[in-house]
């Protein structure tokens, strides 16, 4: 019953209505796939249900789960998951600061987290936890972001059928054994840094 969590979270947004709305069309294109046929039925047949119920969406919405037992099985089984997936998670933030002065940042949960930082100037850089520890400090140059210095006589390359410019890698930095590590990409007026933590863990 694939529509369950689809349904739980739009339960939870600020507009109910319009999440529920945006909810229910994104339910339909996928029940359009042959491997969501089953869960496409029991979704119509939910639906039936809910039109008896218009006048009040949200509340409707919870009536109509909980007259089906598999229904409200599915439901509460997928809020105690994210009350508990809440609980357990721990999420801070890693800043990358040039000069001493924050550039952009990284949010990191459960020590895990990817982000790339644009507009990276030659100059002094640091990246610092929300602790406000440090824990790498670093001089990036011209020959590191800017593509002529760094590959001077090659074409900046174009990204395979996007239109769009690729990065390329120019230095990367390991930290902590290489559980952070930051990758200086360069760019035709100026580089990029991606700030990877977990790289084992997190997808390239």
């Amino acid at each position: 019953m694939y529509f369950i969590p689809i349904i739980a979270q739009a339960l939870e947004a600020p507009n109910v209505e319009a999440a529920l709305h945006e909810a229910f069309e994104q339910i339909q294109a996928m029940g359009q796939k042959a491997e969501y046929e089953q869960g496409r039925l029991q979704f119509e047949a939910f639906l039936e249900l809910v039109n008896q119920y218009r006048e009040h969406e949200r509340q409707a919405v919870l009536d109509v789960i909980s007259s089906d037992r598999r229904w409200k099985d599915e439901y509460d089984q997928f809020i105690s998951d994210i009350e508990r997936q809440h609980s357990a998670s721990t999420t801070t933030r890693i800043t990358l600061l040039r000069a001493g002065a924050p550039l952009g940042s990284v949010e990191v949960t459960d020590n895990l987290g990817r982000g790339r930082i644009d507009h990276v100037a030659p100059g002094a850089y640091s990246l610092q936890l929300d602790t406000g520890r440090v824990v790498w400090e670093g001089t990036l140059t011209e020959e590191d972001l800017f593509w002529t210095r760094a590959f001077p006589g090659q074409p900046l390359p174009l990204a395979a059928d996007m239109g769009e410019r690729r990065a390329e890698v120019t230095r990367r930095f390991s930290i902590f054994d290489g559980e952070i590590v930051l990758a200086v990409c360069a760019g035709p007026e100026s580089g990029s840094i991606e700030i990877i933590v977990g790289p084992s863990k997190t997808a390239r």
